[in-house]
């Protein structure tokens, strides 16, 4: 039987396997702490990564999601939505080139606009029908943020 006080530790490994399994000595937890994380792992069957992206190419044309929203649809937290665009990027450079990353914007509706990317992503919001303001943020913004399910 487990004792009270890991369950924290437990419930932790459960909900984010990949962050916690290289830093928590399961043999301090007893008979069948491993078992369960195992288990939950092949159910899960993908990290937080994979996750990230797979839901990144599900926001469909003229809609868009913040970084916080894809972050916690794939199971992680506040802070986990501040590792999005790493993530992404790493996807892109391995082979992963139809994540719409300029459908994944700031809360509020504010899209990231650098002066080398500045041309082609107005291009694509404008192919979308997304209208921006002189502030760089999407009008109508709670019109068009796309729902995870």
């Amino acid at each position: 039987m487990l004792v009270k006080e890991n369950w924290f530790h437990i419930l932790s490994i459960l909900r984010f396997p990949e962050l916690y399994t290289n830093r928590v000595n399961l043999s301090k937890y007893r008979d069948g702490a491993h078992a369960i994380v195992s288990l939950v792992k092949k159910e899960i069957g993908k990290t937080f990564s994979e996750r990230v992206v797979e839901l990144a190419l599900m926001i469909s044309r003229g809609r868009v999601a913040t970084y916080g929203a894809l972050a916690r649809a794939a199971g992680g937290g506040t802070i986990a939505a501040q590792s999005v665009t790493t993530i992404l990027g790493k996807a892109y450079e391995a082979g992963e080139t139809r994540i719409p990353f300029h459908r994944i914007v700031y809360s509020g509706g504010r899209v990231w606009l650098d002066d080398a990317h500045r041309a082609k992503r107005l291009q694509l919001y404008k192919a979308e029908n997304i209208a921006l303001d002189t502030k760089d943020r999407i009008l109508h913004f709670d019109d068009i943020v796309y729902e995870f399910r």
